[in-house]
């Protein structure tokens, strides 16, 4: 089972990506801001298999999140993908230089997104 990690700052929106990709076989872990998630992800046994994080939030924003995440090697690897209602042009060359492989805006449409993450995470 491949394990979606989910950084947003919402409750709500962490509860409905954990319902959603639940259904579809996902084992999700999550956290509610960058500095949140930075230390989870490095606490864990098990890298996850594919990040999901927004842009803007508290304490660590996303994007600060995955900057630093290049200084650990082993987590390098791992697909980002931001989910955001941001569509600025400046932010999504900064993200994919810091390694973001895709960007969705919100609001996502579920199946879309599943789709994406089996493409960033397939089977083995």
């Amino acid at each position: 089972m491949k394990t979606v990690f989910v950084i947003d700052d919402s409750a709500t929106l962490r509860g409905k990506l954990r319902n959603d990709l639940e259904s579809h076989g996902f084992r999700v872990e999550e956290a509610a801001d960058g500095k949140e998630g930075l230390e989870k992800i490095l606490a864990m046994a098990e890298l996850p298999s594919v990040i999901i994080c927004d842009i803007n939030m508290p304490v660590i924003d996303g994007l600060t999140m995955v900057e630093r995440m290049q200084e650990y090697p082993h987590l390098q690897p791992i697909p980002k993908l931001m989910l955001t209602t941001e569509t600025n042009a400046t932010m999504k060359a900064r993200a994919k230089s810091a390694g973001v492989t895709a960007w969705i805006t919100k609001p996502y449409d579920k199946d879309s997104l599943v789709e994406v993450l089996r493409d960033l995470a397939p089977e083995d």
